[in-house]
């Protein structure tokens, strides 16, 4: 969630809005598998799959009303 922030007006930040930003879903198994039945059933990713860090993959796809899904893969827990 994403509230103003102290000294923070939203006017010198185009597109900047209050509420919901992101949320994120834990995918296990075959991370990058799960991505490509997505964007096979039209799906579109705002950022594609990446390392995080060494033992983290995330991506991010686009949801209604600018909101994203952040996707997270911990490859240390399958």
């Amino acid at each position: 969630m994403r509230g103003q922030r102290p000294a923070e007006l939203a006017a010198e930040k185009p597109g900047l809005r209050w509420g919901a930003d992101h949320f994120g879903m834990r995918v296990k198994g075959d991370f990058d598998g799960f991505c490509t039945g997505l964007r096979n059933q039209g799906v579109a990713f705002s950022m594609d799959p990446t390392d995080f860090n060494p033992t983290t993959r995330i991506a991010f796809i686009k949801a209604p009303d600018g909101v994203s899904v952040e996707l997270l893969h911990r490859k240390d827990q399958p």
